[in-house]
């Protein structure tokens, strides 16, 4: 038999094991066995932290994970307060930045899947509703010359894959440090 022939056989060989050994993890789960290759049923098991961890076994391990880490949602901080060190004193202002956290790198960036809020705000609130669109309530321009007071009582709304915040009614009072939540 050539090299190159026994070599696919122990590739194969390897390939079967580890679904083997994935499909008998499933089971002791309480999963049905798909059949196949059930390494993304057990990934989808997995804390980040372990996500992270697996990614130092092997190659395989590594693409598997990485790809698990970068299919679960984003994590993504929107506006808030920012140190200004341009100034003497520092101090604290309002920003209209968002960035989001690649789990797969644990690295923050311009979010590119939200854009920039249409005003600089802090103190707002928010919360994600089930179709993924995004509800911000309240919020102020701390630290600028004009406040912008007129804030504490506006809500925006971005839905998924949008290119812009829509206005919502405004609330019925002005609010500081509102709570956001959705429900069902």
């Amino acid at each position: 038999m050539s090299t190159r022939r026994l070599a696919a056989d122990r590739l194969a060989a390897l390939k079967e094991a580890r679904n083997e050994g994935c499909n008998a993890l499933v089971r002791l789960m309480g999963r049905v066995d798909v059949g196949g290759s059930n390494h993304g049923v057990i990934l989808g098991f997995l804390s980040v932290l372990s996500l992270w961890q697996l990614r130092g076994v092997s190659r395989a391990f590594r693409r598997w994970s990485t790809a698990q880490l970068s299919s679960l949602p984003r994590i993504v901080c929107v506006g808030g307060l920012v140190l200004d060190r341009s100034v003497v004193p520092p101090a604290w202002k309002s920003t209209i930045s968002v960035e989001a956290l690649d789990l797969s790198t644990l690295r923050w960036s311009g979010a590119g899947c939200l854009p920039a809020l249409p005003d600089p705000r802090a103190g707002h609130s928010m919360s994600v509703a089930v179709d993924g669109s995004v509800v911000l309530c309240s919020g102020l321009n701390y630290g600028a010359a004009d406040p912008m007071r007129h804030l504490l009582k506006t809500a925006l709304r971005w839905s998924s894959g949008g290119n812009e915040w829509a206005s919502l009614p405004d609330l019925p009072e002005k609010r500081q440090l509102p709570a956001c939540v959705s429900l069902p």
